[in-house]
């Protein structure tokens, strides 16, 4: 055959074949945004500005000296990987400005891309600038898969493993090494240092006791269940990084996250020692005896340290175990972060699901009763809101729905036994 024939099939085979990465890669499309290709856009907005402050740290970071980041990853995650953060630990959003519950971004020198789920492809499209792409969770492409499209070979692509779960890290790093691209641990204050003294304070409020009236065992009973355990599969320690599951094992509970009664602290059970590390001026004399933890001499008294004192005392207790559970990806429990497992020797970590997903799931009598007696509480509040309102639209009066939504948070916190309400609430009205 003439070689010009073959030639000329092939450029035409080429010219028809299936959408190219590239194309695949551009994301949702943004019809908002349309208009606004080609055209470039002065950081006047504050999300910009970070954007932009973000990328000249990118090129002065010195992870190894003299070296610049090609690319940084922000997932949604704290140090505890957890599902919704203190405001303090909104570091998405404030790079961003997409205020979502769920997302995660990748910023190169020349792009920005966020993952996020369905429910917030409408708000991420109105909420960030069109130099953002957006692209669906669990779909192609992966974070890692997009980065190996935007760089070359031998980039270096950063993150805070302290705010990455171990499996994402893991996932990320196969990803990028495929394509000779390195991923590297950058401590956060590239961003927070940014963020600067417009980051809004951790909460510091005291830790309160959870009665066992309400918890229905007490805390001793549970450490003694997880205890069993561990001796089961032949552990000599668990480490804990689950705030719910802190505030759930010692029947405690704080306020650092919205709507949710946990509070900052890792916990290490071993079979003879129990820690927590928290800010211990949170301590107060009544939870101090519920913890037994002055003096603490025996194996059901907890030992009270600070927040930051987890990392040398893992080096210190790495020495002392031969094997230790931590924690590790369960569906919506993303397991401990890749710093936890990068602070022990990979030979004595046994990576397992928490057993205390599965003490939690199993109700006692107690639990069962009082989530029955909190939904009829709540039922009680929405209709005297319900009769109320009837009565104030048969006076004529307009409602706003931010005025409604203050009104039911108004009404369920003055129930019996309320700290808070469960979630923020929504209230909508035709096309809202």
């Amino acid at each position: 055959m003439d070689m010009r024939y073959i030639v000329a099939f092939v450029a035409v085979s080429f010219l028809i074949s299936p959408v190219s990465c590239v194309d695949v890669y551009k994301g949702i499309e943004r019809l908002k945004c349309a208009n606004r290709e080609g055209v470039n856009v002065r950081p006047h907005s504050e999300f910009r500005h970070h954007l932009r402050e973000l990328r000249t740290k990118m090129r002065i970071q010195a992870s190894v000296p003299g070296s610049e980041l090609d690319a940084y990853i922000v997932p949604t995650f704290d140090e505890h990987q957890s599902e919704y953060v203190a405001e303090s630990d909104q570091r998405r959003r404030f790079l961003s400005g997409f205020s979502g519950s769920n997302g995660d971004v990748a910023v190169t020198l020349n792009s920005a891309a966020l993952w996020t789920d369905e429910r917030f492809l409408s708000q991420a499209d109105s909420e960030l600038d069109c130099e953002w792409k957006i692209f669906r969770m669990n779909s192609e492409p992966s974070i890692g898969k997009w980065l190996t499209t935007q760089l070359g070979a031998d980039a270096k692509v950063g993150a805070d493993s302290q705010i990455v779960p171990h499996y994402m890290w893991q996932d990320l790093k196969y990803e990028l090494s495929r394509k000779s691209i390195r991923l590297i641990d950058v401590n956060r204050y590239i961003l927070d240092s940014i963020w600067g003294d417009q980051r809004p304070q951790p909460f510091n409020d005291p830790i309160r006791t959870h009665p066992v009236v309400f918890a229905g065992e007490k805390w001793e009973n549970k450490i003694a269940k997880l205890r069993a355990n561990l001796t089961s599969i032949r552990a000599d320690a668990m480490v804990i990084t689950s705030l719910t599951e802190v505030a759930y094992i010692l029947n405690l509970r704080g306020n650092d996250i919205p709507y949710i009664p946990v509070f900052k602290a890792y916990f290490i059970v071993t079979q003879k020692d129990i820690f927590l590390y928290t800010n211990q001026s949170r301590i107060d004399f009544g939870v101090s005896l519920h913890l037994k933890s002055e003096p603490c001499h025996h194996e059901n008294c907890v030992q009270v340290r600070d927040y930051n004192a987890i990392w040398s005392d893992l080096r210190t207790f790495s020495q002392q175990w031969q094997r230790v559970l931590i924690p590790t990806y369960c569906v919506f429990d993303m397991g401990a972060s890749e710093a936890i497992y990068s602070a022990l020797p990979q030979k004595i970590i046994v990576e397992r699901v928490s057993p205390i997903i599965y003490m939690r799931a199993q109700k006692n009598k107690i639990e069962r009763e009082g989530m029955e007696n909190a939904h009829i509480r709540d039922a009680a509040a929405l209709c005297d809101i319900f009769s109320y309102l009837e009565e104030r639209f048969g006076y004529g009066d307009n409602w706003t729905e931010l005025e409604l939504s203050k009104e039911i948070d108004r009404t369920r916190r003055s129930q019996k036994y309320s700290h808070d309400i469960s979630f923020e609430t929504v209230v909508a009205y035709g096309e809202h």
